[in-house]
């Protein structure tokens, strides 16, 4: 079953004590709430991707994030080595069996919700961009064994998909990815807004930063698209160089971070304790008078 999910403007209403500030004045934030969470700027969620090759390692992986803390985990599907196989041509029984596997992870993740990815090669990952791409979003999106799917916005495809999800009511992670630079801050509002634009629950972004002028461009684009979005975002600059808007991004209106436990799936994760620690260091920080 689906778990019933929410995204509006509203306060967090997680028993987690949030940790973000409250941006611009006022005391409200988009939110967007998943079984017993509440992801928003002020309440930032750790996410912890998994990478197994192997289907039968995928409950065992996901078990040792949510022990270090996860309070999302990212089923990184694309890293399965045989998910060509699964994906391609008429092999629906593969995939049942994939969907089948997200199904049963719940008994390993209690509450922590539940992410599927299929990471493209065009975005940086080893998944495939064409219609096989579509059709494993579809099955898992219309088994509900997930409680977010990302999808890549600018697949083709990709409004269908949005489509199905929103009638299957099944939150969407919009993303954009760009390994080659940063875009303008215009830009970057820009394809947040067109994420949402097209039914995300989440718009998140990700781009690669060339020196920390371009960290800066990410977080000024964040921190304006934050005043006006009606869905929460996620934005990050990647390796070593964006470092900054992965441990305080909250700040600048990013409701989530991604940490590692083991295999980092993008340039720059920090192990989950570590990025645990700078964030709230970095929240305290940060409401000293």
């Amino acid at each position: 079953m689906n778990p019933e999910f929410v995204c509006s403007i509203a306060r967090p209403v997680s028993t987690r004590t949030p940790v973000g500030p409250v941006r611009g004045g006022n005391d409200v934030d988009a939110a967007l709430a998943v079984r017993d969470l509440t992801l928003s700027a002020r309440n930032p969620a750790i996410i912890v991707p998994v990478m197994p090759q192997h289907r039968s390692d995928v409950a065992g992986e996901c078990a040792a994030a949510v022990a270090v803390g996860a309070q999302v985990v990212e089923w990184r599907v694309d890293a399965l080595q045989d998910l060509d196989a699964t994906t391609g041509g008429p092999a629906e029984p593969d995939l049942d069996l994939l969907v089948d596997t997200a199904d049963e992870l719940r008994s390993v993740l209690g509450e922590v919700p539940l992410l599927f990815t299929v990471r493209t090669t065009a975005e940086g990952g080893h998944g495939p961009s064409d219609q096989r791409y579509v059709r494993l979003l579809e099955a898992v999106i219309r088994a509900g064994a997930a409680d977010l799917v990302d999808v890549e916005y600018r697949r083709d495809g990709a409004a269908d998909l949005f489509e199905l999800a929103g009638r299957h009511g099944v939150p969407v992670v919009a993303s954009y990815h760009d390994f080659s630079g940063t875009p303008s801050a215009e830009e970057i509002e820009g394809i947040l807004a067109a994420q949402e634009a097209m039914g995300a629950a989440i718009a998140k972004v990700a781009v690669m930063p060339r020196n920390q002028a371009d960290v800066a461009t990410l977080l000024l684009a964040t921190a304006r698209r934050a005043e006006s979005a009606a869905v929460p975002l996620i934005t990050m600059s990647m390796a070593g160089t964006g470092a900054i808007s992965r441990m305080a991004g909250h700040l600048f209106g990013s409701c989530g971070s991604f940490g590692t436990v083991g295999q980092a799936s993008a340039p720059g994760q920090i192990p989950v304790a570590d990025l645990t620690e700078l964030m709230e260091r970095v929240t305290a920080a940060s409401r000293q008078s």
